[in-house]
């Protein structure tokens, strides 16, 4: 795992296999993460602010 510009950046077998703590560490902090497959951007996380609904959420 790395930092991109705040980003922290995970390829995606370590967020597969760290998913539950990658969740938790983006509501703790509310700072993104980016998952990458072999160098390509395959998806993205992160936190809605406390009392905002935020797209995503139903």
């Amino acid at each position: 795992m790395w930092t991109l510009l705040g980003v922290k950046v995970v390829g995606i077998f370590e967020a597969k296999t760290t998913f539950a703590a990658l969740c938790e560490k983006v509501v703790q902090t509310g700072l993104p993460i980016l998952v990458k497959k072999r160098g390509v951007s395959a998806g993205s996380g992160d936190a809605c602010s406390p009392g905002i609904r935020c797209a995503h959420k139903p």
